[in-house]
């Protein structure tokens, strides 16, 4: 077995001899996926070019019979090839090896004896021996299972899903709104045009649910995207009324599958009416006529709409390779997670003491106590969600924000906020945005150039607080920049001045 690194790696990819044998490996191989195809990992190795090159290869006479691809990601582990991006990393050789894998992972220990070897996730483990191996002397693999929830695509089921009550209803008030039109993206040049829409809806969802937000923090994943469009191996469908994009995905394709992973988003405008879900039943349908069996919802959080829409659960698994010392503190942490997942921390009489709180605190990256509403940046920014502005009417005082722009529903802004870097507190703010847009609250963002330094919002209400022309209308800063707060009024009177007449009648469109 050979491991290549850096230049010798990226010579070995390029090479067609090698790449002819890679192929005819893969297609032998019978847990391989797109993602250790050439389409995909020399994609992502060219686009990533700060991530190292890392592959193990066994040759019999010249020809590949085993090959790892592999990287460090910015954790310092070892993981496959297109870290979180590629959903499934595994090995490829042929089902008659049982020992490339353990060798591999013997050559990686010793070439990195202090790093952590992680490939999550594995697909079709009944398919090659799990074992708890020890690796070197130092060194023990770990091998967790994982449910893979799966949608097989049956028209005759997906149109009966579609026909019942509360979606049959859903469809039918969205058509109220405007044409309904599912559109399966086929040109490069559209995928262009509506991709900046699509990313700032998936990361403004993932940066409500988890504090991240991907394609901001790494934009090369959306170039990875575009040339994944290219390679033909990206299946790309969008769930739209008239004009308006109200959910989509992005998922990459292999022979007999489409993954989830990629991208996907719903607009948080029509949120109840469910258009993601609408849109996964509507892309099943299509994958059935394109011949594609199966929609494959990826392993991890299966408990919500997965479930929902699985009508498979296949397994998976996820190995880990480290020190004898972390392997037992991972295999800690999973017994504490799993036996506390039956409490709901949310709950203020929670049975779990305060001291179990703060050992879960430190075993898992969240914070069970975090109960934010708003982002409040130290020293920075000031938060005046709960102050309703009152307006002066008249003609604002322009002077001294002349220079600031006012941009309304502007979703590219909520990402231009200078610093919140602290994902508690960005899972903080864009929870909120995602409220606010649920119950049809609109927001203008105000920005300096390229920083957005205020996001106001405006909504109707029964109550009069405000009277504009028979219009009850409320105004909130959910975030400004604290040398900003003086001029609080004349922004809101800006925003006023320019909109508000329009105001009434978007908000009856998102109700």
């Amino acid at each position: 077995m050979q491991l290549f690194e850096g230049p010798a790696a990226n010579n070995l990819i390029q090479d067609p001899l090698f790449i002819n044998g890679w192929v005819r490996l893969l297609d032998q191989c019978p847990w391989g996926t797109v993602f250790q195809s050439p389409e995909f990992v020399k994609t992502w190795y060219d686009t990533f070019v700060d991530y190292s090159r890392i592959i193990l290869v066994e040759f019999d006479q010249n020809n590949p019979i085993g090959i790892l691809f592999m990287t460090i990601d910015k954790n310092g582990k070892l993981v496959g090839a297109g870290t979180n991006i590629s959903e499934y990393q595994v090995w490829i050789c042929l089902a008659s090896d049982n020992q490339f894998q353990i060798e591999a992972f013997n050559l990686l220990t010793k070439k990195y004896p202090k790093k952590t070897i992680s490939l999550k996730y594995i697909p079709k483990p009944q398919e090659y021996p799990i074992k708890k191996l020890n690796i070197g002397l130092n060194h023990s693999m770990l091998t967790m299972l994982h449910q893979r929830p799966v949608m097989k695509n049956n028209t005759e089921w997906l149109n009966i899903e579609l026909k019942k009550k509360n979606r049959k209803e859903k469809l039918n008030r969205l058509k109220k709104i405007g044409e309904l039109k599912f559109e399966s993206i086929k040109e490069i040049k559209i995928f262009q045009k509506i991709l900046p829409e699509l990313v700032f809806q998936n990361d403004l969802r993932k940066g409500a649910l988890y504090g991240k937000i991907a394609f901001m923090d790494e934009p090369k994943r959306i170039d990875f995207l575009l040339k994944l469009f290219q390679t033909g191996i990206l299946h790309v469908t969008i769930l739209k009324v008239g004009e308006t994009i109200i959910a989509s995905n992005a998922g990459i394709k292999d022979k007999n599958i489409v993954y989830l992973q990629g991208l996907n988003s719903f607009s948080p405008y029509y949120a109840k009416y469910s258009p993601g879900i609408l849109h996964f039943l509507m892309l099943g349908k299509q994958l059935d006529s394109e011949m594609i069996p199966f929609f494959d919802l990826t392993p991890g959080g299966i408990e919500g709409y997965k479930s929902m829409l699985a009508t498979e659960f296949w397994t998976c698994s996820e190995i880990l390779v480290a020190t004898k010392r972390k392997i037992l503190w991972v295999q800690f942490k999973e017994k504490v997670k799993k036996y506390l997942s039956k409490y709901d921390f949310t709950k203020p009489n929670s049975i779990v003491s305060s001291k179990i709180h703060e050992v879960i605190g430190k075993l898992n990256p969240f914070d069970f106590k975090f109960s934010a509403n708003f982002l409040i940046l130290k020293m920075e920014t000031i938060s005046t969600s709960k102050k309703t502005i009152q307006l002066i009417v008249g003609k604002p005082k322009v002077s001294s924000i002349a220079n600031l722009e006012f941009n309304r529903g502007d979703l590219r802004s909520l990402f231009a906020i200078p610093t919140y870097n602290e994902e508690q507190k960005r899972k903080a703010f864009f929870q909120d945005c995602l409220k606010r847009m649920e119950t049809g609250q609109e927001f203008y963002s105000i920005e300096d150039g390229t920083i957005c330094i205020g996001v106001l919002w405006s909504w109707s209400t029964p109550s009069t607080q405000i009277d504009f022309n028979n219009q009850s209308i409320n105004y909130q800063f959910s975030f400004l920049k604290k040398n900003w707060v003086a001029n609080m009024e004349e922004m809101a009177s800006i925003v006023h001045s320019k909109w508000n007449s329009q105001s009434a009648k978007a908000q009856l469109i998102h109700n």
